[in-house]
């Protein structure tokens, strides 16, 4: 059985580009505090994880992003549960705080910078291609300056 931890990387995984990178900037601003266990508001300055990415995205409220897709949905759980075993670990609010941002960090930096190896083939192919035309350019350009170009 997965543990928490990794329920809820694999649902930050799920999560919708715009909302994974509104979540990252968030937790790397720091002004809102993470909370588990509820919504928590702008105003009490702490929050559960689509709190933070609602309110970088200029929403009102998590919930606004759990039409996103089926990760959202299942985010508020698995974070509250997770955030609860860390808590019951660490024994304190403020350790928990910092053990939990940073470890989200973590499954956030993994999942927006996959090495290229990880990548799905038609994404690799495609950097590939894009490597191999910036490469064509500058033959090109040589070429134009009348300057001939080795081709490997």
């Amino acid at each position: 059985m997965a543990s928490s931890a990794q329920a809820l990387a694999r649902a930050l995984d799920g999560l919708d580009p715009e909302t994974r990178q509104a979540l990252a900037r968030a937790l790397e601003r720091g002004e809102v505090e993470l909370e588990g266990g509820g919504w928590g508001s702008v105003d009490d300055g702490s929050g559960c994880l689509l709190s933070l990415a609602a309110w970088e995205l200029g929403l009102e409220r998590g919930e606004s992003l759990m039409r996103r897709s089926v990760a959202a949905v299942q985010v508020p759980a698995l974070f509250d549960a997770w955030w609860d075993e860390v808590l019951t670990r660490e024994g304190d609010v403020v350790r928990t705080r910092r053990t939990v941002r940073e470890a989200l960090g973590e499954m956030l930096f993994r999942g927006l910078a996959a090495p290229r190896d990880e990548l799905p083939r038609g994404e690799s192919a495609a950097a590939d291609g894009l490597a191999a035309a910036c490469d064509d350019g500058a033959v090109g350009a040589q070429e134009e300056s009348g300057r001939e170009a080795a081709r490997p």
